[in-house]
């Protein structure tokens, strides 16, 4: 209404860059064996790396492996 019928154009705003939240999943069941050494050389790197990080092992339950 206030202007005059047009469609007014939407607002453009930058997006703000927000850091993620690196989660690591590790299968560690009996048929990766031959994958979980490395995968927890990986998970020991990443976190060493990143401030924002969590690593979980399953196998047959969901195990947090890094600390609150």
């Amino acid at each position: 209404v206030s202007a005059d019928g047009d469609i007014p154009s939407p607002l453009l705003r930058r997006r703000q860059t927000v850091p993620r939240k690196l989660l690591l999943l590790i299968d560690v069941s009996g048929s990766m064996k031959l994958y979980t050494s490395d995968y927890l050389k990986l998970a020991h790197a990443a976190v060493q790396g990143a401030d924002r990080a969590e690593i979980f092992t399953f196998g047959t339950r969901l195990t947090r492996i890094t600390t609150a």
